[in-house]
């Protein structure tokens, strides 16, 4: 073969860092260049070809500028099961590798081979610093989150949850062909008793190995004693090999509050995750009005008004206190605050969401002068 590869970062990738192939091609030519063709049915240039003029035949393509393109968002409310698989929040990019050059006669001549690496892309991008701390300990996303077996977030653990809320999860399969997992939870309750995990078998597919997970134990059918409350849950999946994910517990808060108000947003994985926000919160409406100056007649009466109003838009918003938060869990607010799609569950139908964005400003996430820290925002409805 003219050209050899390689995919120093694997092949599943964030399309808003690096995509990289490094490309070697056997001997120099006239003009030289080697090139990548990118094919992907789900953009909408569905073939593209990146080239490169190789140093000592080499060369490194990086992809991300053909690949950064947004894809839909989908996620599942109110909870239609344990386990859902989002093909289409993945793209699958196929790869073939070759050179460009020109012959004796100045003619262009190329010859491509595809490759048996197919990619695996999302919609998101770690921030700078996270990227960083990957490449300095000879680490990616992929061997980070998809081979390492993390679960697509950036919440703290032992989060604390309310019994009322959509708590999700999401997770990519590392594998190529259909895997059978199980998505283990651990229920601890307050009467001390050992209760068996709750078990659900899932099929992870090739084109639709991601997948989220509703992982709140009422939602998977935990039934309670009287009298009795759950505490904390632990979730976690094995294979028929062992533990194939990192556990993640959940501390459940049992206190009563007369309204809650739950939220969702896009994470930096274009995986939605919930937010419960636990602080009071006050309901308004956000006005644009544009008027006129217009003379009036003589004579006129006290109905005439020389200040007309031309349009007016109005928008609800709410604002709402986060509640006392742990310092990782401010940290990890900011996935929230820089998401790009926010929903909350309307307040008057809990089976409805209401898409939402945040005024913006300076958040302060770490307070060392206060012993108990929480963030407040204006949700304002995302429609006029």
């Amino acid at each position: 073969m003219a050209v050899t590869h390689s995919l120093p970062g694997g092949t599943d990738y964030l399309s808003g860092n690096p995509i990289e192939i490094v490309i070697t091609a056997s001997a120099a030519k006239d003009n030289h260049r080697t090139a990548v063709k990118v094919k992907c049915d789900e953009l909408i240039s569905v073939e593209q070809i990146d080239e490169r003029e190789p140093i000592d035949l080499v060369s490194k393509h990086n992809l991300q500028g053909l690949l950064d393109e947004p894809l839909p968002v989908e996620f599942h409310f109110p909870v239609t099961g344990v386990a859902s698989a989002h093909a289409a929040l993945v793209l699958n990019v196929d790869l073939e590798i070759g050179e460009i050059w020109n012959d004796e006669n100045g003619d262009r001549q190329e010859s491509f081979t595809p490759i048996s690496d197919s990619l695996r892309v999302l919609d998101g991008k770690l921030f700078q610093h996270e990227l960083a701390v990957l490449t300095e300990a000879g680490k990616s996303f992929a061997s980070e989150y998809i081979e390492g077996g993390k679960f697509l977030t950036s919440q703290p653990n032992n989060q604390k949850v309310s019994l009322n809320q959509y708590v999700k999860l999401w997770y990519l399969s590392r594998w190529t062909g259909s895997h059978e997992v199980t998505l283990f939870t651990k229920v601890n309750t307050n009467n001390k008793v050992a209760h068996i995990p709750i078990m659900q078998n899932i099929t992870l597919y090739p084109t639709t190995g991601l997948l989220e997970l509703s992982i709140n134990p009422i939602f998977q059918g935990f039934e309670l004693d009287p009298g009795e409350l759950i505490v904390s849950f632990e979730v976690w999946l094995e294979d028929a090999g062992g533990e194939v994910s990192e556990h993640r517990t959940y501390i459940v808060d049992n206190r009563y509050r007369e309204q809650q108000l739950f939220g969702f947003f896009r994470n930096k994985f274009s995986a939605v995750e919930s937010f419960w926000f636990r602080g009071e919160k006050e309901e308004g409406l956000k006005t644009d009005i544009e008027t006129a100056y217009t003379a009036l007649p003589s004579g006129s009466g006290t109905k005439k008004a020389s200040i007309k109003t031309v349009s007016n838009t109005g928008s609800r918003y709410i604002e709402v206190n986060t509640g006392v938060l742990k310092r990782a869990e401010m940290l990890g607010l900011r996935d929230f605050i820089q998401s790009k799609e926010r929903w909350i569950i309307d307040p008057d139908n809990s089976t409805k969401l209401i898409p939402v964005y945040i005024e913006g400003g300076d958040f302060k996430l770490n307070d060392t002068r206060q012993d108990v820290q929480s963030i407040a925002f204006k949700l304002i409805e995302a429609h006029v």
